[in-house]
């Protein structure tokens, strides 16, 4: 026979749908998270390299935009192969 407690746990679990359980067990776990470390050799690595020269990729893209898209262009004949 089950006790009363232990039918309305049953009813409770069956009424409650995957998703809340699905939530709740994230939340169980994400409360188990690891804790992050330091390393001190990691930390004297520099957060930006030293000479830090960032491509100016709007450009790259105009032009290979221009390039590929020239119908106009003939290749090049270098010896016996067309580029």
């Amino acid at each position: 026979m089950i006790g009363v407690a232990t039918y309305r746990v049953h009813l409770a679990l069956h009424h409650c749908g995957r998703l809340e359980i699905t939530i709740a067990t994230i939340h169980l776990f994400s409360l188990a998270s690891a804790q992050q470390i330091t390393m001190p050799r990691v930390e004297q690595m520099p957060n930006m390299p030293s000479p830090y020269l960032m491509r100016n990729w709007k450009e790259v893209a105009l032009g290979y935009d221009s390039l590929v898209f020239d119908f106009g262009r003939t290749g090049v004949t270098r010896g016996k192969e067309t580029l």
